[in-house]
């Protein structure tokens, strides 16, 4: 292989490990925990976890894609619009 491309590459990875991997791992962190959000739909307070793992894969770059992955309004309030958690 041609030693450009090799050099190419190394900065590629150096870049991911020093840049993405810091912000992939802020967002994961910021989203494992549950929260307790008032559900649009009904007013009640609800417990809802988001699928942390999917926001910290699509968090870089730009927002993180949030999702929720369980919620104690479910199975009867499953597919709803989860506007609860995009604040």
């Amino acid at each position: 292989m041609h030693p450009a491309l090799w050099t190419l590459l190394a900065v590629v990875a150096i870049g991911f490990v020093y840049v993405a991997l810091p912000v992939m791992g802020s967002v994961y962190a910021r989203f494992r925990k549950p929260r307790v959000v008032r559900c649009p739909e009904t007013g009640t307070t609800e417990e809802v976890r988001i699928d942390a793992l999917h926001a910290a894969r699509t968090g870089f770059p730009g927002p993180p894609d949030v999702r929720v992955s369980e919620c104690t309004r479910w199975p009867d309030g499953k597919g709803c619009d989860e506007s609860c958690v995009h604040t």
